[in-house]
């Protein structure tokens, strides 16, 4: 048990002074704690607004800001000419333009934050770049509009890729500089090869193109000389076949007349021997006339009938002639009752059915070949593009 005058302050014990001038307020020490929690605080504010990594953020940085758009934007310029670049036929080159006309709006909305940087010097290389990038896109959105008959429609949008391409690679160090932990870089070399790639393939399908337009322009000429030959010849055969079928009107009449009513021998012979003349010159026409080779089997078929035709005249002049020699002996008996009438009306009936079948397949095998001649048959296949 403590007696009433013994301490009952700790530092009683271990010699502390107790004097009034040493003693500490619970309000000095919380006061010190005050200061202390204050100078804290302003001094992480401090390293806040530098660093921007602080409690209180003041928002991204000119060089982020830029960065951003940037990197969004070679991403996209990436992609584009990567599949220009893929494309191998028009089709694809068609696609690829669609495909960077889709996402150029999107580019172009990031205008308007690239003129949100406040630092100028930022600001103008961001507006370079990204202006650079959205002509490459715009550039590249004009293959759509390429076709066969315009394989020149991309020719001036191949220029201001070009051109684009090289600012692009003119800024890169600086766009690289934005941000050194993690760079941008344009892939210029991707975009240039992927402009070359699309040159020289439509510059190739031009040639490939014209050389093929020469050639059926060549064709055509070629074909039109064919078809007006066919046509030429077609009209000189029907016109030698249609002299020939008036012989064989003429006769059949001058035939039918002579049963009817009483004809001179000599009248008969005349009129068999001039048909023969005329079916001789006929004859000889025909076979001076080449036909088309495709035509010549058919041909050879009339110059048959002809060779028939003539050959019926003389058995008609036969007859003739045994007519008159029974007139000279005084024998009354009717010339279309003599075996030789019978041979010239067999060789008139044969002629007959062999001039049908031979002009059918004549008229189809000319018909043929003008329709083989017309609808081009033989052409230049035209080139894939």
């Amino acid at each position: 048990m403590l007696s009433k005058s013994a301490s009952a302050d700790p530092s009683d014990s271990d010699g502390a002074d107790d004097r009034p001038g040493r003693r500490r307020s619970p309000w000095v020490i919380a006061a010190a704690a005050g200061i202390g929690l204050f100078v804290g605080l302003g001094a992480v504010t401090a390293v806040g607004a530098v660093t921007g990594s602080g409690v209180f953020n003041t928002g991204p940085t000119p060089q982020q800001q830029a960065a951003v758009v940037l990197r969004a934007d070679a991403l996209v310029l990436l992609r584009v000419a990567g599949q220009v670049d893929q494309a191998e036929d028009l089709q694809a080159l068609n696609a690829a333009g669609d495909n960077a006309q889709s996402v150029l709006r999107g580019v172009q909305l990031r205008t308007a934050l690239v003129d949100k940087i406040n630092d100028q010097k930022v600001r103008l290389l961001t507006q370079r770049v990204h202006a650079a990038t959205v002509a490459a896109i715009t550039g590249d959105a004009q293959l759509a509009d390429v076709t066969e008959k315009h394989l020149d429609a991309w020719d001036d949008a191949q220029s201001a890729v070009s051109n684009a391409s090289g600012t692009l690679d003119a800024s890169n160090v600086q766009v690289v500089a934005l941000d050194t932990k993690h760079p941008i870089r344009v892939n210029v070399t991707l975009l240039d090869h992927s402009t070359a790639h699309a040159s020289r393939y439509l510059t190739k399908s031009a040639k490939r193109l014209a050389n093929y337009e020469r050639k059926l322009a060549a064709f055509r000429r070629k074909h039109r000389r064919q078809i007006q030959a066919a046509a030429d010849y077609e009209a000189s055969v029907s016109s030698q076949m249609s002299a020939y079928e008036q012989t064989r009107t003429d006769l059949q009449k001058y035939l039918t007349d002579a049963k009817e009513f009483y004809t001179h021998i000599d009248d008969f012979r005349s009129e068999l021997q001039a048909a023969g003349t005329r079916r001789q010159g006929i004859l000889s026409t025909l076979s001076s006339i080449t036909p088309p080779a495709p035509v010549a089997a058919a041909h050879q078929g009339l110059i048959d009938v002809l060779n028939k035709a003539v050959s019926g005249t003389e058995i008609g002049v036969r007859l003739a002639d045994a007519t008159q020699k029974l007139r000279d002996q005084g024998d009354g008996t009717s010339g279309f009752d003599l075996p030789e009438y019978k041979q010239f009306q067999d060789a008139s009936d044969e002629i007959t059915n062999t001039l049908g079948a031979n002009m059918a397949a004549w008229q189809s095998a000319v018909a043929a070949y003008e329709k083989s001649l017309k609808s081009g048959k033989g052409a230049p296949e035209k080139p894939s593009i």
